[in-house]
């Protein structure tokens, strides 16, 4: 049964669910997943760098927020027919040495003091050492997390 909804709310969070979801394979962990969808849902997409002692995956996800904003411009949402598209794209050895070494103790963020009209809900989570950063403008970033993010945005930028 499809689910409907006309609060935007279920469908962020819909949107959330389907970029964080993904179908790991058996002895493969999740490395880094960093999530990004525009406050006034211009966009979204997550990146997700999967381990396997020395192979890594590294996989896209992009909702097309123009084509599902034409769908429901009624303001009514179909959460069971987001369009959601994943890939998984290629790493250099240097891009992958990169992401697998990071020093999660450098990594942080700072509140804005200030007004934001559009923002990003932005979220970075490192599993193996129980670490996630949330945030909304790239100010709060500080320099090592805007690398990380950087590097995780361009290689991403190759799908979307």
């Amino acid at each position: 049964m499809e689910r409907f909804s006309n609060r935007t709310e279920d469908l962020i969070n819909q949107i959330k669910t389907e970029l964080t979801d993904l179908a790991c394979p058996p002895d493969w962990h999740t490395h880094i997943l960093y999530l990004e969808i525009g406050q006034l849902l211009s966009h979204a997409f997550s990146v997700t760098l999967l381990a396997h002692k020395s192979e890594v995956k590294f996989v896209a996800k992009y909702w097309n927020a123009h084509y599902d904003g034409s769908r429901f411009q009624h303001g009514i949402y179909n959460l069971n027919r987001l369009a959601i598209t994943e890939q998984e794209l290629s790493l250099s050895e240097t891009e992958a040495t990169f992401l697998q070494s990071i020093d999660t103790s450098l990594l942080s963020t700072a509140p804005y003091k200030g007004i934001v009209l559009d923002g990003l809900f932005c979220q970075l989570s490192i599993p193996s050492s129980g670490t996630t950063f949330t945030w909304n403008l790239d100010e709060e970033m500080n320099q090592p997390l805007r690398t990380l993010v950087h590097t995780l945005r361009t290689k991403a930028s190759s799908f979307l």
